[in-house]
């Protein structure tokens, strides 16, 4: 966390920190007394509570009436799906989750698990969620309750959450999602054959803020892409099955990303969108990319903002903390197209490492990018695009050649884009650290001896 923000982020979540001193049940016992309530019944296994399975024939609002709550004020240890039978010709019924200030329309509830405005002091554990479709291609487009809309968990204007030790599996899209919420822990979350982990959203006018996400994995995402149209987002694994999004998306302000590995076909590991004070840690993935604005005006109107960069004609978005990313650290990191099964079959290659739009303070230490010999795709490690400004060192660049100092202009084999500009209003030069070919390590093969040079 960026210098003076720790104090403030410790703070805002100190309530949801504070729950984790009773991580025990109600009853003091802990283990598989507690699991059980007593004596282990026949084929207990360790580590694999039995959960118990409710049938939701449309999504559920949480109030404090909701009877799923337990003495402890939480949800836990229970397996929440949708009953198919319940989706008629005008999709899944959903209610609404009421509004949020200064917006007039109502908010429909769309997870299976709803947290509206207002809600606070929320805590979902070891719980399950999942839809009743084995592909994609299997769940009805119908609106305007659309199954394909159904999520995990979905909260709006919510604050003071933790979600851990939960699963989500066929859900045809976000396992969790969020926008205009305060102080949001997820801790020890998985998803599979969902279309994403997780999503933060910039609906509304409140950014997403004080959030932590630590030890979350994503596997084998499924899509909505007309592959008549994009076949290469087609599956390898299944035929006439697309792959899904970025597995944890999101705008977030002061907030703390770390341990996210990711599985199987997954288009990117993470993407962040105008972040401000982020600090990732140990991300595993294919890739990364960070776009440093909402939206780019490309004409000179003074009313479309100039050429200005930044969130200005989103209505209503809150810009007080910034309106282009700033301070985002990486560290610990590694990057490979191998570890995501899709993307060096279908993807065409691409960066490691997307830096775009407006970005200053941005830092890589201690990453390993990652590019095997043999691959066709001249990508980069790192393309900073338009108005970036990106330190990196300590880092080893495993499949480039070392580059000559001081960097030359772009080129496409370049290990690192050093300026890209459109040449129109709110274009700007990008740069990189004058020392980088002297502060970072460069192999062409993995484990061939000492860095070069």
């Amino acid at each position: 966390m960026a210098r003076g923000t720790r104090r403030e982020f410790l703070k805002a979540t100190a309530a949801t920190a504070a729950t984790l001193a009773c991580a025990g049940t109600a009853s003091g016992k802990t283990g598989p007394e507690a699991a059980t309530g007593g004596d282990a019944p026949r084929g207990w296994r360790p580590g694999r509570a039995r959960r118990e399975t409710v049938v939701l024939g449309a999504p559920h609002v949480v109030t404090k009436d909701s009877p799923y709550l337990n003495a402890s004020g939480e949800i836990a240890g229970k397996r929440f799906v949708l009953d198919p039978k319940r989706i008629g010709p005008k999709g899944v019924p959903t209610g609404t989750l009421g509004r949020l200030a200064g917006d007039p329309n109502l908010l429909s509830a769309f997870g299976l698990l709803n947290l509206g405005p207002g809600a606070k002091d929320v805590r979902i554990v070891d719980c399950e969620f999942e839809g009743p479709w084995e592909t994609f291609t299997d769940v009805p487009d119908l609106k305007p309750g659309g199954p394909r809309y159904l999520k995990g968990i979905q909260m709006i204007g919510a604050s003071n959450v933790r979600i851990e030790g939960c699963s989500f599996d066929r859900l045809p899209a976000e396992g969790i999602y969020f926008y205009g919420c305060r102080g949001v822990e997820v801790v020890d979350a998985w998803s599979r054959n969902c279309t994403q982990l997780l999503r933060a959203d910039w609906m509304g006018p409140s950014r997403n803020r004080y959030v932590r996400l630590d030890r979350l994995h994503h596997a084998d995402g499924w899509g909505a892409a007309d592959l008549a149209k994009a076949p290469q987002f087609a599956s390898i694994y299944r035929s006439g099955r697309a792959v899904g999004a970025n597995a944890v998306s999101g705008f977030f302000a002061d907030a703390e990303i770390s341990n996210l590995t990711t599985s199987g076909e997954v288009k990117t590991g993470l993407k962040l969108v105008m972040p401000i004070r982020v600090d990732l840690d140990r991300v595993y993935s294919s890739k990364l990319s960070i776009q440093g604005t909402t939206a780019w005006n490309f004409t000179a109107e003074r009313s479309k903002g100039n050429g200005r960069l930044g969130g200005y004609n989103l209505p209503g978005f809150d810009e007080s903390l910034g309106e282009h990313a700033r301070d985002v650290s990486v560290t610990r990191s590694r990057f490979r197209q191998q570890q995501n099964a899709w993307f060096e079959v279908r993807g065409g290659g691409g960066n490691l490492v997307q830096l775009s739009y407006h970005q200053v303070g941005i830092r890589f230490r201690d990453c390993v990018f990652y590019r095997p010999a043999q691959s066709r795709h001249l990508n980069q490690a790192i393309q900073a695009w338009d108005g970036v400004e990106v330190d990196v060192r300590e880092c080893l660049f495993v499949g480039w050649k070392k580059p000559p100092h001081p960097l030359p202009p772009y080129s496409k084999s370049q290990t690192l884009v050093r300026e890209g500009t459109y040449g129109k209003p709110g274009s700007r030069p990008s740069s990189v650290n004058a020392d980088f070919a002297r502060v970072n390590e460069f192999r062409t093969e993995p484990g061939a001896g000492p860095p070069e040079g």
